[in-house]
């Protein structure tokens, strides 16, 4: 007796009806020039994010204006832990408390052995470094000109 030997199928990819909606933009809903249409909105998150990181014992963060400078991002906010599980523990607190804002992560770059994580909020960019990591990069001195929001 032979046996029937079904032909393979190709799978069809999923139509774009089919597929994952997109997650929104987090502050920015519509772009104007390349910024948000209320930098009051991107500045409260930044700040938001700076309690975030202070509450877990982060060093020394700063929040660095580079609107019109920059076409990036409208604020960069920038932290240090002390070792790699402490910088992890600030970028897993900052995802999950803004997650419970309605806001995701657009971007993210996560290696945390390189001592440099990146977490990208389209308006707000946040870099959480190793402390030597940032005496050596230095971020904050690329921008020394741009002033701190208070």
């Amino acid at each position: 007796m032979k046996t029937k030997i079904k032909p393979k199928t190709k799978k069809r990819s999923a139509g774009v009806s089919e597929r994952k909606k997109s997650v929104p933009l987090p502050v920015r809903a519509r772009k104007i020039g390349g910024r948000a249409e209320q930098p009051s909105e991107a500045l409260a998150l930044a700040k938001r994010v700076v309690a975030i990181l202070e509450e877990k014992q982060g060093l020394e963060p700063a929040i660095v204006d580079v609107r019109g400078e920059s076409n990036v991002t409208d604020y960069y906010v920038v932290v240090s832990g002390h070792n790699i599980p402490h910088i992890r523990a600030m970028s897993d607190e900052v995802q999950i408390q803004l997650k419970k804002d309605g806001m995701v992560c657009y971007r993210k770059a996560e290696k945390a052995e390189s001592g440099w994580l990146v977490l990208d909020y389209v308006d707000v960019v946040i870099h959480i470094l190793l402390a030597e990591s940032r005496k050596y990069y230095a971020i904050e001195d690329l921008w020394a000109e741009h002033r701190r929001p208070e």
